[in-house]
Protein backbone atom coordinates (compact mmCIF):
# COMPACT_ATOMS: atom_id res chain seq x y z
CA UNK A 1 0.00 0.00 0.00
CA UNK A 2 1.51 3.10 -1.18
CA UNK A 3 -0.96 5.48 0.24
CA UNK A 4 1.15 7.83 2.02
CA UNK A 5 0.26 11.42 3.79
CA UNK A 6 2.32 14.06 4.74
CA UNK A 7 3.06 14.74 8.19
CA UNK A 8 2.11 18.30 9.56
CA UNK A 9 6.05 20.19 10.76
CA UNK A 10 8.27 17.62 9.25
CA UNK A 11 9.45 19.79 6.59
CA UNK A 12 12.90 20.21 6.05
CA UNK A 13 15.61 17.21 6.05
CA UNK A 14 14.97 14.02 7.89
CA UNK A 15 17.65 12.09 7.98
CA UNK A 16 17.14 8.72 9.76
CA UNK A 17 13.45 7.38 10.94
CA UNK A 18 14.34 4.27 13.25
CA UNK A 19 11.29 1.89 14.95
CA UNK A 20 12.71 1.13 18.14
CA UNK A 21 10.51 -0.80 20.83
CA UNK A 22 7.67 0.18 19.03
CA UNK A 23 8.23 3.82 19.12
CA UNK A 24 8.85 5.33 15.50
CA UNK A 25 11.69 7.97 16.06
CA UNK A 26 12.87 10.72 13.11
CA UNK A 27 16.10 12.59 13.47
CA UNK A 28 15.97 15.85 11.30
CA UNK A 29 17.71 18.84 10.60
CA UNK A 30 15.59 20.74 13.43
CA UNK A 31 15.95 17.81 16.20
CA UNK A 32 14.95 14.72 16.94
CA UNK A 33 10.84 13.82 17.51
CA UNK A 34 8.59 10.84 17.73
CA UNK A 35 6.30 10.11 15.65
CA UNK A 36 2.90 8.58 16.27
CA UNK A 37 -1.13 8.96 15.04
CA UNK A 38 0.55 11.05 11.88
CA UNK A 39 2.04 13.73 14.43
CA UNK A 40 5.45 14.54 15.69
CA UNK A 41 6.53 15.99 18.94
CA UNK A 42 10.16 17.00 19.87
CA UNK A 43 12.41 15.11 22.03
CA UNK A 44 15.31 16.69 21.29
CA UNK A 45 16.80 20.08 20.23
CA UNK A 46 20.15 19.28 18.59
CA UNK A 47 20.23 19.51 15.20
CA UNK A 48 20.75 17.18 12.74
CA UNK A 49 19.95 13.50 13.63
CA UNK A 50 21.80 11.45 11.45
CA UNK A 51 21.36 7.77 13.52
CA UNK A 52 20.63 6.58 16.32
CA UNK A 53 20.74 2.98 18.30
CA UNK A 54 20.75 1.18 21.23
CA UNK A 55 23.73 0.81 23.62
CA UNK A 56 24.95 -2.78 23.13
CA UNK A 57 26.55 -2.02 26.88
CA UNK A 58 22.77 -1.10 27.86
CA UNK A 59 19.84 -1.63 25.86
CA UNK A 60 17.98 0.71 27.78
CA UNK A 61 19.41 3.73 26.48
CA UNK A 62 20.03 5.23 22.90
CA UNK A 63 22.53 6.96 21.53
CA UNK A 64 22.90 9.21 18.61
CA UNK A 65 25.33 10.86 16.25
CA UNK A 66 24.37 14.85 15.60
CA UNK A 67 25.47 17.40 13.89
CA UNK A 68 27.60 18.47 16.90
CA UNK A 69 28.37 15.05 18.10
CA UNK A 70 26.97 12.44 20.30
CA UNK A 71 23.11 12.58 22.29
CA UNK A 72 22.03 10.20 25.05
CA UNK A 73 18.69 8.97 25.15
CA UNK A 74 16.84 6.88 27.89
CA UNK A 75 12.98 6.08 28.79
CA UNK A 76 11.13 8.04 31.42
CA UNK A 77 8.15 6.45 33.57
CA UNK A 78 6.02 5.88 31.05
CA UNK A 79 7.95 3.93 28.15
CA UNK A 80 8.78 6.80 26.01
CA UNK A 81 12.29 7.42 24.65
CA UNK A 82 13.22 10.87 25.70
CA UNK A 83 16.70 13.43 25.96
CA UNK A 84 18.92 12.46 28.52
CA UNK A 85 22.15 14.62 27.72
CA UNK A 86 24.72 15.53 25.31
CA UNK A 87 27.74 13.74 25.65
CA UNK A 88 30.70 16.08 26.54
CA UNK A 89 34.51 16.54 25.42
CA UNK A 90 33.94 15.66 21.19
CA UNK A 91 31.77 18.19 18.93
CA UNK A 92 32.66 16.45 15.45
CA UNK A 93 29.61 15.66 13.38
CA UNK A 94 28.91 11.81 13.54
CA UNK A 95 27.63 10.53 10.39
CA UNK A 96 27.77 7.02 11.82
CA UNK A 97 27.90 5.47 15.38
CA UNK A 98 28.53 2.30 16.34
CA UNK A 99 29.63 0.22 19.63
CA UNK A 100 31.90 -2.20 19.52
CA UNK A 101 32.10 -5.68 21.79
CA UNK A 102 34.42 -3.86 24.28
CA UNK A 103 32.17 -0.67 24.60
CA UNK A 104 34.26 1.75 22.57
CA UNK A 105 32.35 4.29 20.13
CA UNK A 106 33.33 4.30 16.73
CA UNK A 107 32.11 7.14 14.73
CA UNK A 108 32.34 8.11 11.52
CA UNK A 109 33.21 11.81 10.16
CA UNK A 110 31.85 12.59 6.57
CA UNK A 111 35.13 13.53 5.17
CA UNK A 112 37.93 13.53 7.99
CA UNK A 113 38.11 9.44 8.74
CA UNK A 114 37.47 7.59 12.15
CA UNK A 115 37.30 8.16 15.79
CA UNK A 116 37.52 5.91 18.23
CA UNK A 117 36.12 7.31 21.80
CA UNK A 118 36.13 5.95 25.35
CA UNK A 119 32.52 7.08 27.33
CA UNK A 120 32.25 7.28 31.02
CA UNK A 121 30.90 5.16 32.73
CA UNK A 122 27.64 7.35 33.21
CA UNK A 123 28.41 8.23 29.52
CA UNK A 124 28.81 11.70 30.07
CA UNK A 125 32.02 12.60 28.61
CA UNK A 126 34.41 11.50 26.31
CA UNK A 127 37.81 10.22 28.27
CA UNK A 128 39.37 9.08 24.97
CA UNK A 129 39.76 9.61 21.64
CA UNK A 130 41.57 7.79 19.00
CA UNK A 131 41.99 9.20 15.28
CA UNK A 132 41.94 6.89 12.27
CA UNK A 133 43.01 7.53 8.52
CA UNK A 134 45.15 6.18 5.80
CA UNK A 135 48.16 6.02 8.09
CA UNK A 136 46.48 3.14 9.92
CA UNK A 137 45.77 1.14 7.17
CA UNK A 138 42.09 2.92 5.75
CA UNK A 139 42.10 3.80 1.84
CA UNK A 140 41.76 7.65 3.05
CA UNK A 141 39.58 9.74 5.20
CA UNK A 142 36.70 10.33 2.95
CA UNK A 143 33.37 8.41 2.85
CA UNK A 144 34.43 5.65 5.80
CA UNK A 145 31.16 4.29 6.98
CA UNK A 146 30.27 1.80 9.43
CA UNK A 147 28.24 -0.56 9.98
CA UNK A 148 27.30 -3.92 12.12
CA UNK A 149 27.58 -6.94 10.54
CA UNK A 150 26.93 -10.12 13.29
CA UNK A 151 28.37 -8.66 15.95
CA UNK A 152 31.49 -7.65 14.41
CA UNK A 153 32.20 -3.63 13.32
CA UNK A 154 32.82 -3.52 9.47
CA UNK A 155 34.46 -0.48 7.50
CA UNK A 156 32.96 0.30 4.40
CA UNK A 157 35.33 2.55 1.83
CA UNK A 158 35.44 2.91 -2.11
CA UNK A 159 38.02 0.84 -2.22
CA UNK A 160 36.00 -2.48 -0.67
CA UNK A 161 35.63 -3.13 2.89
CA UNK A 162 37.44 -3.06 5.86
CA UNK A 163 38.20 -5.03 9.74
CA UNK A 164 39.79 -3.04 13.01
CA UNK A 165 42.61 -5.11 14.44
CA UNK A 166 43.27 -4.24 17.78
CA UNK A 167 46.41 -5.90 18.46
CA UNK A 168 48.38 -3.72 15.25
CA UNK A 169 45.93 -0.59 16.38
CA UNK A 170 45.56 -0.67 12.46
CA UNK A 171 42.88 -1.87 9.50
CA UNK A 172 42.81 -4.39 7.42
CA UNK A 173 41.07 -5.21 4.34
CA UNK A 174 38.18 -7.70 5.16
CA UNK A 175 39.55 -10.52 1.79
CA UNK A 176 36.83 -12.54 2.79
CA UNK A 177 34.23 -10.52 2.41
CA UNK A 178 35.25 -8.09 -0.89
CA UNK A 179 35.98 -11.59 -1.93
CA UNK A 180 32.60 -12.76 -2.22
CA UNK A 181 30.84 -9.41 -2.83
CA UNK A 182 32.82 -8.83 -5.47
CA UNK A 183 31.72 -5.37 -7.21
CA UNK A 184 29.20 -5.44 -4.06
CA UNK A 185 32.71 -4.68 -2.25
CA UNK A 186 32.66 -1.29 -3.19
CA UNK A 187 29.50 -0.50 -1.55
CA UNK A 188 28.29 2.13 0.90
CA UNK A 189 27.22 0.28 3.78
CA UNK A 190 25.81 -3.32 4.31
CA UNK A 191 22.59 -4.61 5.77
CA UNK A 192 22.04 -8.13 7.28
CA UNK A 193 18.98 -9.20 5.90
CA UNK A 194 17.35 -11.84 8.43
CA UNK A 195 16.31 -15.32 6.61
Amino acid sequence: NFDFEFISNSQGQVWDLSLIDDQLLCGHNEGTFTVSNNKISKISEINGGWVIKKLNTNPDLLIQGTYTGLVIYKKDAAGNWVFSHKVSGFGEPSRYVEQDNQGQIWVSHAYKGLYKLGLSKDLQKVQSIKYYDSKSGLPGSYNINIFNLEDRIVFSSDTGFYVYDSISDSFLQYSELNKRLGSFAFSNKGIHAAE
